[in-house]
């Protein structure tokens, strides 16, 4: 039997066709290469990165306006994912436990200079003055420094800022109120506790920025932080209430018509609204405590105030304090203040004790 033949492949051409395919490929991925750098290069040439071109890089960006800047910064961290990490690295705060990525700089609402929330907070880096600036009417209109001191002026008092007592003194967070709803991880936004005195805790903010606050915040969550300031103070409270009740006294309705009116259709409505209106006369009752009178007449009696709400008075005295000036007067008096000596209130405060009933003696 004679066997088959054997079939012999040569290797070698087809070695050599696949050596081809690859210089093939090779030189297309060079004629590609050198066709971008040559559009490339009809575009603009590009610059070797050394010293030169970075001091250069230096130079443009000290002199290019910020709008640009940002405008070049943006594109970047859009296009170019080394860029967008940079940036975040040095301009984003992450914290772990809230999981909140706010920016890294910030702006004080105490003293208004810049702070980095990467850097621990240190407790006498923030000076700053809590009260209100006054005007000084006793102080000379051509203030002379040399003779009388430094001006009571915004830029003094920033830069000769102490603050004692349980006033805080480390940067806060211009975000930070009394109420928050979340509790923030920076040490210098921790609120203090409430509690049912008044407390000077530090808190500062701008006039126009409380206005802008109260605007924006939506009528829901405006009443329930009001609903929690008057539950956890009383001072605050008693403002409240002090202001509601001027309000309503303003919305109340007057004991004569503005206007006359027919008798004949609105003799009757007209009666019932002004049975519960009794003008204010030297008969009507008041209470000894704290001294209200009732335009609203007496439950038979009883002591129990019909719709004038709670009893509140002070039961302590209304003294007088004097402050020495802390500059050379030329022998005129300092600044006074009274104060009641039951709650250290203002004069003006309604009272610091609360009560259910009236007391009006005999009458």
């Amino acid at each position: 039997m004679v066997p088959d033949p054997v079939e012999v492949i040569d290797l070698t051409e087809l070695t050599d066709s696949s050596g081809d395919e690859e210089d093939l490929d090779v030189n297309q991925d060079e004629t590609q290469s050198s066709s971008e750098d040559e559009g490339g290069s009809s575009e603009g040439s590009e610059v070797a990165v050394d010293a030169t071109s970075r001091a250069a890089l230096h130079q443009a960006i000290a002199s290019i306006s910020e709008s640009q800047l940002r405008q070049v910064i943006a594109d970047l961290v859009d296009s170019v994912p080394a860029v967008e990490r940079a940036m975040t690295r040095e301009l984003v705060s992450f914290d772990p436990r809230s999981r909140a990525v706010t920016p890294r700089w910030e702006t004080c609402g105490n003293c208004g200079e810049k702070y980095d929330l990467e850097v621990n907070r240190e407790s006498n880096e923030c000076k700053f003055h809590p009260g209100e600036i006054e005007v000084d009417e006793a102080s000379f209109v051509d203030w002379d420094e040399d003779c009388h001191g430094p001006m009571d002026t915004l830029a003094n008092r920033m830069n000769n800022g102490s603050v004692s007592r349980n006033s805080r003194i480390a940067h806060r967070h211009p975000l930070e109120y009394a109420i928050q709803s979340t509790p923030s991880s920076s040490p210098c936004s921790s609120p203090s506790p409430q509690s049912d005195i008044d407390s000077d805790d530090g808190f500062w903010i701008d006039e126009m920025e409380l206005r802008s606050a109260i605007a924006s915040t939506p009528e829901s969550q405006l009443r329930d932080i009001v609903e929690k300031l008057a539950r956890g103070n009383s001072l605050i409270r008693r403002a409240f209430v002090r202001e509601l009740r001027c309000r309503s006294a303003d919305t109340t309705p007057s004991s004569s018509p503005s206007r006359p009116r027919r008798k004949v259709l609105h003799k009757k409505r007209r009666s019932s609204e002004r049975a519960h209106y009794f003008p204010c006369t030297a008969s009507s009752p008041s209470c000894i405590n704290c001294g209200r009178v009732f335009l609203n007449g007496w439950d038979g009696g009883l002591q129990k105030c019909l719709s004038d709400g709670p009893c509140a008075y002070h039961p302590g005295t209304l003294e007088v304090f004097e402050f020495s000036p802390t500059i050379n007067t030329h022998g005129r008096p300092g600044h006074t203040m009274k104060m009641w000596t039951c709650c250290e209130g203002d004069p003006d405060t309604s009272g610091c004790i609360f009560a259910n009933t009236h007391h009006v003696g005999s009458f």
